[in-house]
Order: structure tokens, then sequence, then C-alpha cells
């Protein structure tokens, strides 16, 4: 069934797949509404000379893009190496429950390990309970850290 699918990493190309995918993810998993041209302008940051995060999808037989994911690394002074948030990770509705979840998980951990990267971490809302169920079967566990913000 996985081998239906390509990952790949993402190209300029994909960004209104991916600027349309991100604005469905925020209303899915927190049910905010998001300015287009805000997150057309955080997509493309990802594709400039010095980029902010690193966009992977998956393809379809037909060249169709069914699901994208997306890291921004954090260095750590203590252990000198990465961290590698999953920043965004979205898959079509008619796509999920195939073990597409499980497949780009394993891509991205496999990427990470080939990039010495610490681990791979990421948050999500905590009333969004399909997200946390796919998350721990992929492997995720629930940590010590309790997140803070400040409003700006």
């Amino acid at each position: 069934m996985i081998s239906e699918y390509t990952f790949r990493l993402a190209t300029t190309d994909d960004i209104s797949k991916i600027v349309e995918f991100t604005i469905s993810e925020a209303k899915e998993s927190q049910g905010s509404e998001v300015d287009i041209n805000c997150v057309e302008r955080g997509v493309s940051a990802a594709f400039l000379e010095s980029p902010k995060s690193c966009y992977w999808v998956l393809e379809d037989t037909k060249n169709n893009i069914v699901a994208n994911v997306s890291i921004v690394k954090e260095w750590s002074d203590f252990y000198g190496g990465d961290y590698w948030w999953i920043q965004s990770f979205y898959i079509i509705p008619e796509q999920r429950g195939r073990g597409i979840s499980d497949y780009i998980m394993e891509c991205v951990a496999n990427q990470a390990r080939s990039e010495d990267a610490l681990e791979i971490r990421l948050y999500v809302h905590e009333s969004n309970k399909i997200a946390i169920r796919a998350y721990k079967r992929c492997g995720f566990c629930k940590t010590e850290y309790i997140m803070f913000n400040l409003k700006l």
C-alpha cells in the first residue's frame, strides 16, 4: 500500500498546495482561521537561501500531493546538536487511515538520523485526540516539559 506513494523534498512548485494544507491544518487542529497572506509568506520563507524550515511532500501514483510535513531545527547548546521539531503535518482526509502518518514519520526519522539530529519533537493541541493517538502510535511520548508563551 505505501509503495503507491513517493516521499520527496518539496520544491517551490509545491508552495500553493502546502499553503492550502497549512490553512486546512489550522482549521482542523485548532479551529483557527489564518490569514492566507501570512501563510503564503511563512511557507515561502522555507525556500529561501537560508531556509527557516524544510518541507517534504507525499505524492500518489498520479503525482497528486496528498500530505506534507515540515521541520524546523533548534540548536541545543547542552548537547551540541539539533532537535528537529515537526512544525506542520497534514494528510488530506480521503487518504487518512492508510498508514501514511507512520510512513512519513519513518521517512523524517531516517532523514533526521542521517543528519545526526538529537531527537524529533512536536507539540499538539491537547484537544486534538486523533493526532495524539497517531503520534503515540508512531512512537512519540509526552515529555516532562510544559510549553509557555509570551504574546507579543
